[in-house]
């Protein structure tokens, strides 16, 4: 479905302060819910963090190759009984 959105609208949506700002939102919201030693799948993330499982995704992501979290071991979820990789927080 298409919307007809003003043009300044989608040029501020795709602004670096737009885009860092919804990021460090999320990522602030993901790492707040976590706990030191601690590992999470990302269905259990979304679940306490109320966020979708894509966005989720996603910020993980970043924050693994930014080293802000790094993966955990594998088991299984408590949402999904799947065993899931995991990420955590680095010791410190």
């Amino acid at each position: 479905m298409l919307i007809n959105q003003a043009q300044t609208a989608i040029d501020h949506y795709h602004t670096p302060e737009f885009q860092y700002r919804t990021v460090s939102r999320q990522e602030a919201q993901i790492l707040e819910a976590m706990r030191a030693g601690k590992d999470y799948t990302l269905s259990e993330l979304a679940h306490v963090t109320k966020l979708e499982k894509s966005s989720v995704s996603g910020r993980v992501n970043h924050m693994l190759k930014t080293g802000v979290l790094v993966k955990g071991l594998e088991r299984k979820c408590f949402f999904t009984d799947i065993l899931c990789r995991t990420v955590r927080l680095p010791r410190g």
